[in-house]
């Protein structure tokens, strides 16, 4: 990008009301021999008021928000024209470090959602100080228009996907 990084990150920041600092690199998008990765590194400000007991949902940071996205989608409660709909795979990992001085006392339990043609799962594992977040979603779709059954299955996995963004990790 012909951008200034600090412009970039304080715009991916601000999507879901974060600020803050960060670096994102990338592989090189035009060497079809690996997958394309985009790793990012950054810091909030304060997302909670501590010290005390205190809660926090999962920030999205830098990553691409599209699993906040989906998480936004309502679909119409009936559709008189079938729509476009493609196969894809999107995974987040997430690393939140806290400080030293922080106990974590509980941290999100994992998910897992398979029907139709959409799988999705989640991971919550805490080492020490940083909390290993790892989120799968898996579109297998064979078709290139969808209907009413596929609504439904969207409907049913993005109620499952609300619930566990909303989940937070405990500490004080």
């Amino acid at each position: 990008q012909n951008k200034e990084q600090s412009d970039v990150v304080n715009r991916l920041l601000s999507r879901f009301q974060e600020t803050g600092w960060g670096e994102i690199a990338k592989t090189e998008p035009t060497n079809f021999d690996v997958p394309w990765q985009v790793n990012s590194t950054f810091e909030l400000d304060p997302v909670v008021n501590v010290p005390g007991p205190s809660a926090m949902a999962i920030p999205v940071g830098l990553a691409p928000g599209r699993l906040k996205g989906f998480a936004d989608v309502v679909l119409p409660k009936e559709r008189r024209f079938p729509t476009y709909c493609n196969a894809t795979q999107h995974e987040e990992w997430i690393e939140l470090a806290f400080p030293k001085d922080m106990k974590v006392t509980r941290v999100p339990k994992g998910v897992t959602f398979s029907k139709g043609t959409l799988r999705y799962q989640s991971t919550y594992v805490l080492s020490g100080q940083v909390l290993k977040i790892k989120r799968v979603y898996a579109s297998n779709r064979t078709e290139t228009l969808c209907g009413a059954e596929a609504d439904k299955v969207f409907t049913d996995f993005t109620q499952v996907l609300r619930r566990d963004l909303r989940q937070q990790v405990f500490f004080q």
